[in-house]
């Protein structure tokens, strides 16, 4: 199992790279300032 920490994951560049280990099947903790981007992206 994989696991990654990706800060900055509601958008641009944390956002693309989170999207990017859920394709190669990591799992991922992410951290954003706004939780209401993040419960968007759910």
């Amino acid at each position: 199992m994989k696991f990654a920490i990706v800060t900055g994951a509601s958008r641009g560049l944390g956002e693309e790279t989170a999207k990017n280990l859920l394709v190669k099947g990591y799992n991922l903790f992410t951290i954003s300032r706004k939780r209401k981007r993040m419960n968007l992206k759910i």
